[in-house]
């Protein structure tokens, strides 16, 4: 079957998931503002949706693999908030990464959507416009949104901002809508052999 005739689904994406060590003050904030919290990792996605979990191995991986295999790792630091207004009465809250070299972020995702040409614009995530982002909550109004943006952009430039270095890309499933997100293949940027991880 050919890339074209596939289905994407929104039960798989591409992303990059900060390391654990940082999580803490996303999840702090993402468990009282996101109803996603228990579904999603913190990520910042790349592509979505994207090809089903049946597809990975012979088509994924290796596409990915290759495309990663030029890319630097590079460093992100999280530190300010942004957001989102969907409709009158929806908005999302995000992070907002700052990138090191500048565009690393942008030419990664335009590097791997190219990777899929047969699928377009299909699982660019913003089709067509990348804005990187790591949601951290959902509300109905501007005035809410205001101030937790307020609020949180004083709370991180007290701290240290939340840096981290990309040195991989993840390629995430869920095989029931319900379920949580779990990282099936951890891509390294450079070439280097990615290892598959055990998902039972």
């Amino acid at each position: 079957m050919s890339l074209a005739q596939g289905t994407l689904t929104f039960k798989s994406a591409v992303c990059i998931i900060p390391p654990k060590a940082i999580w803490d003050q996303i999840q702090e904030i993402r468990q009282a503002h996101d109803k996603h919290v228990k579904r999603w990792p913190p990520h910042i996605n790349l592509l979505y949706p994207f090809l089903p979990y049946e597809n990975f191995s012979e088509t994924a991986l290796p596409t990915l693999t290759r495309a990663l295999s030029t890319i630097r790792p590079f460093s992100i630091r999280l530190g300010r908030f942004s957001w989102f207004q969907h409709s009158r009465n929806s908005f999302t809250v995000w992070l907002k990464p700052a990138d090191s070299p500048e565009e690393s972020l942008a030419n990664l995702e335009r590097k791997l959507a190219a990777s899929f040409p047969e699928l377009g614009e299909q699982m660019r995530t913003g089709k067509g416009q990348f804005v990187p982002h790591l949601s951290v909550g959902q509300f109905k109004t501007k005035e809410q949104v205001e101030s937790l943006v307020a609020e949180m952009d004083e709370r991180f430039s007290e701290s240290h901002p939340l840096e981290f270095e990309v040195t991989s890309v993840q390629l995430i499933a869920r095989f029931g809508y319900h379920d949580p997100f779990r990282v099936i293949h951890d891509i390294p940027l450079g070439g280097e052999e990615p290892p598959s991880l055990n998902i039972t």
